[in-house]
């Protein structure tokens, strides 16, 4: 589990470009900080209803990293304006079950499925 948290925050640090901070004033850097958190509070919040949604409907499991990437485009394309089409939740979770799926390797278990074997998840 230990190696999932660090995944997770090199996910983090990779995605939300957390690796270089130019030179800036304190204030902007605070801002810059407070922004970046409630990022991936809202991308979190939102992956962890979207997992337990698939996993509970169709039991597939979506990869954190895989689902990151999806949302951190999608994020992008909103904040940017790219995208004419109507923003909608569903097209984002049919994004997610599409290209964010966990590859299985034959005879490995993933994280969830030490979870369940604990009964933790």
């Amino acid at each position: 589990m230990r190696w999932q948290i660090e995944l997770l925050f090199k996910a983090w640090k990779s995605i939300f470009d957390l690796a270089k901070v130019k030179k800036m004033k304190k204030e902007r850097f605070e801002c810059h900080v407070y922004g970046t958190l409630i990022a991936i509070l809202v991308t979190q919040t939102f992956l962890f209803q979207a997992r337990t949604y698939w996993q509970q409907t169709e039991g597939i499991q979506i990869s954190e990293r895989k689902a990151l990437d999806v949302l951190q485009s999608y994020w992008q394309q909103l904040l940017l304006r790219l995208s004419k089409e109507e923003i909608s939740l569903s097209s984002l979770l049919l994004l997610l079950r599409k290209h964010g799926r966990k590859d299985r390797r034959k005879g490995k278990e993933t994280a969830s499925d030490l979870l369940v074997k604990l009964g933790i998840y």
